[in-house]
């Protein structure tokens, strides 16, 4: 199992799951809802094994009990730490009577097992927390990633309610990036409306910065952006007085340009 995380490595992505190209629709469902809900440390980098691919895995014959569901049912979800090599967790999450869950290994040893119930994906989030979570406080880069693949899957689904711990994000403590309020808004939306481009048509993303159809697809993105942080009280944008007003304004106007000169770039090449 190690060794098949390992033949992923250079696909691996802090804090995200990846997988297979070829997934029958059931496992393609089921990976993109993981994409989704798991909530990762920025460190932790894992694999999904749809039946096609874990069901290959037979463990050795002193951990027979390790096979949990039938080769064919089975669905895996490998995660490790890329600071804590010689431990790894694997999930299995296809349901059956032989009581999925997850094994934590340690240099091969097995050091825990749990079981999992119907809310696969938030217990998940918190076993790899506990067992494959950062040893010291979060870098401030490790914040940024953890902050703005977070705000993406809100994006995604258009909720902004999402698991997140929020002692690590830049945007419910934006002393995390010595920032202010205003500025870890737009820093966050700057990073995220590039990631969102399926929301903006074709045409506007090959057109010139200054089109209008550029300018006007990229503030309604932006524009849902900020509603989503609104709607679930991320952040107060009726408390901005003054000149956190005024800045928020120039915010506004600054990450629009920024975006749109971005997505004219990207169109050239």
């Amino acid at each position: 199992l190690a060794a098949a995380l390992d033949a992923w490595r250079n696909h691996l992505v802090g804090g995200r799951i990846v997988t297979s190209s070829r997934l029958d629709p059931e496992a393609g469902r089921r990976f993109e809802a993981l994409c989704i809900e798991l909530d990762l440390p920025p460190e932790v980098v894992g694999v999904f094994l749809p039946p096609a691919l874990s069901g290959h895995f037979e463990p050795p014959p002193q951990g027979a009990a390790l096979r949990r569901v039938p080769g064919e049912m089975s669905q895996l979800v490998l995660l490790a730490a890329v600071s804590r090599p010689q431990r790894l967790m694997v999930a299995e999450l296809a349901a059956s009577e032989n009581a999925p869950g997850v094994d934590v290994f340690e240099k091969g040893c097995r050091i825990a097992a749990v079981r999992l119930d119907a809310q696969a994906a938030a217990a998940l989030s918190a076993l790899a927390w506990q067992h494959l979570g950062p040893a010291n406080d979060l870098s401030r880069s490790a914040c940024r990633r953890y902050t703005e693949w977070w705000f993406q899957r809100c994006a995604a689904v258009g909720r902004a309610d999402l698991p997140v711990h929020e002692e690590f994000s830049y945007i419910h403590h934006p002393e995390r990036l010595g920032l202010d309020t205003v500025a870890a808004v737009f820093h966050l939306a700057e990073a995220v409306l590039p990631e969102c481009g399926a929301a903006f048509p074709e045409e506007a993303q090959t057109a010139g910065k200054s089109d209008p159809q550029v300018v006007e697809a990229v503030e309604a993105r932006l524009l849902g952006l900020l509603d989503l942080l609104r709607k679930n009280a991320v952040v107060d944008f009726g408390s901005l007085r003054g000149e956190a007003e005024t800045r928020f304004k120039e915010g506004f106007g600054r990450t629009v340009e920024r975006t749109c000169r971005r997505l004219a770039r990207k169109g050239m090449h």
